[in-house]
């Protein structure tokens, strides 16, 4: 009877330990900072509709090497951003930082 009490609260602990030791790895991964990028590209599209309550709108990118980017960009800065226009996009993570035309 002690035990089987004591594998129990044994498993309990142990099961305990690892969720605790895999929120403290997780959390080491999300607060790393993203590494800033500067590419030119040529915008592809920009959405209409708003992200929810950020007053976002969706745009696409397309950079020199073909890759494509869609990042969510502030309203007041989309609002300057026409398709088919080259500049210079600076982002982090996916996070828009700006554009400027060339």
């Amino acid at each position: 009877m002690f035990a089987t009490i004591f594998f129990i609260f044994l498993f309990i602990g142990l099961l305990a330990l690892m969720v605790l030791l895999a929120k403290a790895i997780s959390g080491v991964r999300i607060s790393k900072p993203s590494t800033e990028f500067t590419m030119a590209v040529t915008v592809l599209a920009k959405g209409t509709d708003f992200e929810g309550n950020n007053r976002k709108l969706p745009v696409t990118f397309k950079a020199e090497s073909g890759d494509i980017l869609e990042l969510r960009v502030p309203f007041k800065k989309a609002d300057g951003i026409i398709e088919g226009e080259k500049g210079n996009l600076s982002f982090k993570g996916t996070k828009f930082l700006k554009f400027e035309k060339i």
